[in-house]
């Protein structure tokens, strides 16, 4: 039988435990109100930064363009057949190759995934609006109205908080699908330069004194306008893939919660834990997929990227081998630099998601469904550092394929591309 001493120990030992517990969790709501702040002011920088990359995309965009034109008409006025390959995008006939068209669904894709970004931003800034008001609430610094705040501020910050994660994903996406572009294009140029006959101008050469001009121009009209529309096909299923899936499955979760969550601020019991873990482990299933399809495509680009220049015959310690060595160096360390965001911001996020499901199922199984609550101080914690690292894969997205992109095509284009005296030597 218990003593009286024992029991009263046991019951100062509970009060303490409590008080412990209640110190914990106001302290992981104070981090949590800092990191609100804060994370807000990220997503305003973050937003302005690829709004500007987003600027600077197009316009030098309508700079290349415009100088294209410029060349083209210079061409058609003096045209030099030895000058004329089947890749070049200024030809006087314009055509269309399977690497060209590989290489501007690339910049398609860059582009929606800024879009992605920013998008988001907007959506996680008002969302984090939301639940800022929703903690001053709860701590006593603003008073809302019970009704007004139940409304409007809950569900509305759920509606907003599917929406950005929904671009979440569609950013995820969107960069596997620059991967598979790229990876597309460094192969199609792989095989042109390792097919017969096809890697210098001379094909073209040679083929116009069998062909009549005529005849030649209808044909790469016809293979322009094939590749053109095929480009089209590309980009409605890569918009469809990228964009109304995701906006998708974000309406089933917004309805999915608006029936099992209650509408008191009280979130406890097994609908929130349905509500919760539920999306939770299909969006954890979806970014697993992305983020390990990302780095299989990645490491096939890389050991592609290789092969190209180990298949470059060039004599050793020569000029041109100390070049080739660096600008391959080089290739390989911007490479890298495209994995960054996945291997800081994304591993993170996976990291994320999965404690938190894991601290929710353990929460259930030492407690049952009627003690569950939505958010513990495991999560708070884990929420506090992810609101404040989530907006910055969006400035990473920014810098890495907006503003590096033209030195990662310019390196690569010239390790694969042949000179002018070259193609003169050749056809010669």
């Amino acid at each position: 039988m218990q003593s009286p001493l024992q029991g009263i120990a046991m019951i100062n030992w509970s009060r303490e435990q409590v008080a412990n517990e209640t110190r914990i969790m106001i302290v992981a709501k104070d981090i949590q109100l800092y990191s609100l702040c804060t994370s807000m002011l990220i997503v305003t920088v973050c937003f302005l930064s690829s709004i500007f990359v987003l600027f600077h995309l197009t316009k030098k965009r309508r700079e290349s363009r415009r100088k294209l034109q410029i060349k083209a008409e210079s061409l058609l006025e003096n045209e030099d057949p030895l000058l004329r390959t089947l890749d070049d995008d200024t030809h006087p006939v314009r055509y269309m190759s399977k690497s060209m068209m590989f290489s501007r669904l690339t910049q398609y894709c860059i582009l929606c995934m800024i879009v992605s970004d920013l998008l988001f931003d907007i959506f996680f800034f008002f969302t984090q609006l939301l639940r800022l008001l929703q903690t001053l609430d709860e701590r006593g610094f603003v008073e809302i109205n019970r009704e007004l705040f139940r409304k409007v501020v809950i569900k509305s910050s759920r509606i907003l908080s599917e929406l950005a994660e929904s671009f979440v994903i569609s950013s995820g996406i969107w960069t596997l699908l620059i991967s598979i572009c790229i990876l597309k294009t460094i192969k199609n140029i792989h095989e042109l330069k390792n097919s017969p006959r096809t890697r210098t101008s001379d094909m073209l050469y040679k083929t116009r004194n069998i062909m009549s001009e005529t005849l030649l121009q209808q044909q790469e009209q016809e293979q322009y306008f094939n590749m053109r529309m095929l480009k089209r096909r590309y980009k409605l299923v890569f918009t469809l893939v990228a964009f109304v899936i995701p906006l998708g499955f974000a309406l089933v979760w917004t309805v999915l919660e608006y029936l099992l969550l209650p509408t008191s601020d009280t979130l406890s019991g097994l609908n929130p834990f349905l509500a919760n873990i539920i999306p939770d482990m299909a969006k954890n299933i979806t970014y697993v997929s992305i983020e390990v399809s990302n780095v299989v495509v990645r490491i096939m680009v890389f050991v592609c990227t290789t092969k190209i220049f180990e298949n470059t015959v060039i004599l050793q310690n020569t000029p041109k081998a100390i070049h080739k060595r660096q600008k391959k160096n080089k290739l390989l360390r911007q490479l890298t630099l495209y994995c960054l965001p996945f291997f800081v911001f994304g591993i993170w996020l996976l990291v994320y998601r999965i404690i938190g499901d894991i601290d929710m199922i353990d929460s259930v199984y030492r407690f049952g469904f009627i003690k569950f609550k939505q958010y513990g101080e495991v999560e708070l914690f884990l929420m506090a550092v992810h609101w404040i690292l989530t907006p910055l894969r969006t400035l990473a997205n920014a810098l890495v394929y907006g503003v590096l992109t033209k030195w990662f095509r310019t390196k690569f284009n010239c390790c694969v591309s042949v000179d002018v005296e070259e193609r003169r030597s050749l056809i010669e």
